[in-house]
């Protein structure tokens, strides 16, 4: 009865210590550490793993939908530059941008799996709010595609690794 209010807590928690994965400083090539932050983010993601599975089986109500709806909403200012950050590279924030595209593309794919389509077309559909756009005269309502935003550190990567990859993104996830 309580499974909702369980569910949103734990994507609060979860949401409120992603900044503990934020890149501060870099020594070395910046790429490695971007992969080392994704493999050192594993546990989490397959935590969050079973659990979205476990909605899947047994509650993918509307209500669980959209706090999951919402938890993804909290999740996209860590793909962007921090209010109180003035400097920064345009790579700074590209394991958030890695880490929130598989948690993304895990879930729908949960969803497909256990055969919820209604649910994973949901999060395909809806909009998801960023309010940062407005500052730029842009619309504030996007689509899930602000999920798979392009990685700047893995295409250095490719290039120093000289790895020769049509996706370095794609071949990590």
């Amino acid at each position: 009865s309580y499974s909702a209010g369980a569910f949103d807590e734990y994507c609060n928690v979860f949401a409120s210590n992603f900044e503990q994965f934020r890149i501060v400083k870099c020594e070395g090539e910046f790429d490695d550490v971007v992969v080392k932050s994704i493999e050192e983010f594993l546990p989490f993601r397959n935590e969050a793993i079973q659990l979205f599975t476990t909605v899947a089986q047994y509650s993918p109500t509307p209500e669980i939908m959209q706090r999951t709806h919402r938890f993804f909403e909290s999740l996209i200012p860590y793909m962007q530059r921090p209010a109180h950050v003035s400097q920064w590279d345009e790579w700074d924030f590209d394991n958030f941008k890695f880490l929130i595209h598989e948690l993304f593309l895990y879930v729908v794919t949960i969803l497909i799996k256990h055969e919820r389509f209604q649910q994973a077309n949901e999060l395909l559909s809806k909009q998801y709010y960023l309010p940062g756009n407005s500052d730029y005269g842009r619309d504030v309502m996007v689509s899930f595609i602000v999920f798979c935003e392009s990685m700047r550190s893995m295409d250095h990567r490719n290039q120093r690794l000289k790895l020769n990859s049509l996706s370095v993104r794609a071949n990590i996830l």
